[in-house]
């Protein structure tokens, strides 16, 4: 399985399932944050400074199936990664081994400055990852992603798996001068 999305969907796979939003003028140093609820237990995850359908940072969360770097469904959660995708291939930058809780609300944020990130869950800091690659993505776009939580799914069939209150914010970084 690859990060990449196809425009027609009929060669898409289960990492092809996230919708996106590139602003004009693309987002730099920004915190986005966004209220979620899962009543599944596979993979939901936000995707930052995205650039095009091959090239963007996300934050994946599972308690169950899970994105392998090798093929689909790798069962490995709870996890959480920071991964980065260029040209369709995913390096993870970071991992811990705890996730959202299954059928809870939750809150989280992504404060990304420069090549640092942050992800904190219900106020606590979850995550954080340094991109010190030359292939750093310092601006992009947003989008929400949903994996194997599909309608048929149980409580996702039935509403119980959603994203709302999407907000991006600038940051502005104050000098110590």
């Amino acid at each position: 399985c690859e990060f990449l999305v196809y425009t027609n969907g009929s060669q898409s796979d289960p990492y092809d399932n996230h919708i996106t939003h590139s602003p004009e003028v693309p987002w730099t140093d920004i915190s986005l944050t966004v209220r979620f609820k899962n009543g599944d237990n596979d993979t939901i995850g936000v995707l930052f400074r995205y650039n095009n359908t091959a090239n963007f940072y996300v934050l994946l969360m599972s308690r169950d199936r899970f994105p392998g770097p090798n093929g689909c469904d790798t069962f490995v959660g709870p996890t959480s990664q920071i991964v980065r995708v260029v040209d369709g291939n995913r390096q993870v930058l970071a991992e811990v081994p705890e996730a959202y809780q299954v059928g809870v609300e939750h809150d989280l944020k992504i404060v990304a400055v420069g090549t640092s990130f942050e992800v904190y869950l219900d106020g606590s800091l979850l995550i954080t990852a340094e991109d010190d690659s030359n292939e750093a993505f310092l601006e992009g776009g947003m989008g929400l992603l949903a994996i194997q939580n599909g309608a048929n799914e149980g409580a996702c069939g039935q509403g119980q798996c959603w994203f709302d209150d999407v907000v991006v914010e600038t940051v502005t970084l104050v000098s110590d001068v």
